[in-house]
């Protein structure tokens, strides 16, 4: 098992997802952007399998498919500097919801270049 510095094995076996199956340049990127921050980023989704990926109602071509791809439980001031720190560390896609209820509030972090046109970050109604 993989075991990152800031993403320890058991981080991924909370939350049902394989560390092994996570994309090696993605955690190195994930793992400097932790490191900046200097704060914890608890992970709420990583990895997926196609069942996974249909239960929970992601895109047909998710990027946490490949190991490409997180959500966060961040919110408030510690979301605010994610949004701001990602693109600088290399990621390229980053979903944010910031409304609701505070347990369901989440950042998605990925690294995919798709070939169709997608906003580099979104808000998730």
């Amino acid at each position: 098992m993989n075991n990152y510095r800031y993403f320890p094995a058991h981080e991924f076996e909370r939350i049902g997802s394989d560390g092994n199956r996570m994309n090696i340049s993605f955690m190195e990127k994930l793992n400097k952007l932790r490191e900046e921050i200097n704060q914890p980023l608890p992970l709420t989704s990583a990895w997926r399998s196609e069942a996974r990926n249909q239960q929970v109602g992601g895109a047909k071509n998710s990027a946490h498919l490949y190991g490409r791809a997180v959500d966060l439980r961040v919110h408030g001031d510690t979301a605010y500097r994610v949004v701001d720190m990602a693109p600088r560390h290399g990621f390229t896609g980053i979903g944010v919801k910031q409304h609701g209820i505070l347990r369901y509030r989440f950042l998605h972090l990925d690294d995919m270049e798709f070939s169709e046109i997608r906003p580099r970050i979104w808000s998730y109604t």
